[in-house]
């Protein structure tokens, strides 16, 4: 069973709008692994907000809850969405290929997941 540990509404900080919202999802505590994601409103997109929710939660996650690894998955397709993972050092775990139907033809789903030692080494040679 999966237990949501955090779900969080994002707003616009000036217009106190509703942008989307993220959240982090775990199975198993003794593990330390948690599922993160993030849905934000199209109007949003292309304009930084979803790294820098992203950044805080995987901040969060890794200072102040210390868990051990963080995982999600997102459709190939989404393109800008895997270049913002990747920036944020989340590595390519794994690809379940043609998992989904998207906008007329199958896209594969890509898994990709991030541990707290490559996250605390890369904020220290920063």
């Amino acid at each position: 069973m999966t237990h949501c540990l955090l779900f969080v509404v994002v707003e616009n900080q000036e217009t106190k709008e509703p942008m989307g919202f993220t959240l982090l999802s775990q199975r198993n505590p003794l593990d330390r692994n948690a599922e993160i994601g993030i849905a934000l409103s199209e109007k949003w997109w292309g304009q930084g907000f979803g790294t820098e929710v992203m950044d805080w939660l995987v901040q969060y996650t890794f200072s102040g809850l210390a868990l051990h690894r963080l995982s999600l998955c997102v459709w190939s397709s989404n393109e800008r969405a895997v270049a913002m993972y990747e920036h944020l050092g989340f590595q390519h775990e794994g690809r379940i290929r043609e998992a989904v139907w998207k906008e007329g033809k199958f896209v594969d789903k890509i898994w990709l997941g991030l541990l707290a030692r490559d996250f605390h080494a890369a904020k220290s040679a920063a």
